[in-house]
């Protein structure tokens, strides 16, 4: 804990840099997911395929759900084509209620 609450200018300067280091790498990633999309489209990028299946199997891991039932959480596990038509009809079922209510943005 003492190297992450430092005031040691030194230190600082590590965790400053790992940091921004550990951003690029996120958002390089990001990027390159963007591109693949932008350039291949209607085609599924391949890694959205495995992120999947290794999430369904940590959604089905029984110390996982055991953790998301004490946080108040339902975890499920559902394929990229599920998910995008449950988003589908979310956006419908909201954008309908919004219409219902005469909500404006100001």
């Amino acid at each position: 804990m003492r190297r992450i609450f430092s005031t040691d200018h030194k230190v600082i300067g590590k965790q400053f840099l790992f940091l921004g280091l550990a951003f690029l790498a996120v958002g390089g990633v990001m990027a390159m997911l963007i591109r693949w999309q932008l350039a291949r489209p209607g085609q599924p990028v391949p890694i959205v395929g495995r992120l999947n299946s290794e999430l369904v199997k940590a959604a089905h891991d029984a110390a996982y759900q055991k953790q998301m039932v004490t946080l108040g959480v339902e975890a499920i596990s559902s394929t990229p084509q599920e998910f995008g038509a449950f988003i589908e009809s979310e956006v419908a079922k909201w954008g309908r209620a919004i219409r219902q209510s005469g909500a404006r943005v100001e």
